[in-house]
């Protein structure tokens, strides 16, 4: 008998819905003469990234896990937990099981309370929680989660817009078209990035002149059907994405070479690095993990030479 049973902790982990709280992250009170209201909080270095969609590193998953409450929890003995005294959004949560034989499924019905909020003061409602699923269930998301792979009915059929479905080929069919459609629409800044260095012959292009480029852009049909179903859509349409994948691009790098910087800086403060003064300087640290630097090291590990 074929049960389709949706895994309760799946559910749990993957439908957090983004609620403020406050942090409780390991904290030290100051126990000096002063305010004795004031807390230290204390955590390794931090990314950043605290989206529960997106963040990875520990420290930041800490700081997730500490600001959002989620649909259950667990009790002592590792079973589901929910109610008035939990902190969750769940009020009463209730799993039945519907249909025979090959064609039974496992229904989970959800409650939520009353009167909670966001940290802006909007309410919660059952239309946040779905937010949540068509962002964890969106073919190019890349986040942790891994809900996709959950066995639910019509799962397959959403993702790939077909009432029919593959299974595993076809899903993996539909993320090497997101990832296509991803390149795409990089290749059509990266195109232009090009054109631009052509005609200035400065060797670089600022910000305001892609920006200016881009109104102006007449947008290829590969980058159309990246981005849209829509054959009738304008040319003007068509440059605000491009503006939107832009500035998207350039605050995400901007973020990723903040943070392999930071770490540079901290890769190479043991021996034998720390011996030389050159992994003092942030910037060589940083070049030589980008691997723009190599260096050369003597059998005895005490000297080297720098080569560019």
């Amino acid at each position: 008998m074929k049960n389709k049973k949706v895994l309760i902790s799946v559910i749990s982990a993957a439908l957090v819905v983004v609620i403020a709280a406050a942090i409780i992250i390991p904290v030290a009170l100051n126990r000096s003469s002063g305010p004795k209201d004031t807390l230290v909080v204390m955590s390794e270095e931090l990314n950043g990234l605290f989206s529960p969609f997106f963040a990875t590193a520990g420290p930041d998953m800490d700081v997730v896990g500490q600001t959002q409450i989620g649909m259950l929890t667990t009790d002592e003995s590792g079973n589901p937990a929910w109610g008035e005294d939990e902190a969750v959004v769940t009020l009463d949560y209730e799993m039945t099981t519907v249909g025979t034989g090959d064609n039974q499924n496992t229904v989970h019905t959800f409650v939520l309370k009353n009167g909670i909020k966001f940290s802006d003061g909007h309410p919660l409602t059952i239309e946040d929680v779905l937010f949540n699923m068509y962002v964890y269930l969106d073919p190019v998301y890349t986040g942790s989660t891994t809900m996709y792979s959950t066995d639910i009915v019509g799962l397959q059929a959403y993702r790939t817009q077909r009432t029919t479905s593959g299974g595993t080929d076809e899903d993996a069919q539909l993320t090497n078209q997101a990832n296509g459609f991803a390149i795409q629409r990089r290749t059509e800044l990266l195109n232009l990035y090009n054109d631009l260095l052509d005609l200035n012959g400065t060797g670089e292009v600022s910000e305001e002149e892609m920006r200016e480029a881009i109104s102006t852009h007449t947008v290829s049909n590969g980058y159309r059907e990246a981005v849209t179903n829509d054959e009738q859509i304008s040319q003007e349409s068509l440059r605000e994405m491009l503006l939107d994948d832009y500035n998207t691009l350039l605050t995400e790098f901007k973020e990723e070479l903040g943070t392999d910087y930071n770490s540079a800086q901290s890769a190479y403060v043991d021996e034998p690095y720390s011996l030389h003064d050159e992994f003092e300087d942030p910037v060589f640290c940083f070049m030589y993990t980008e691997g723009y630097v190599e260096v050369e090291w003597n059998p005895d590990r005490t000297d080297f030479e720098k080569l560019t």
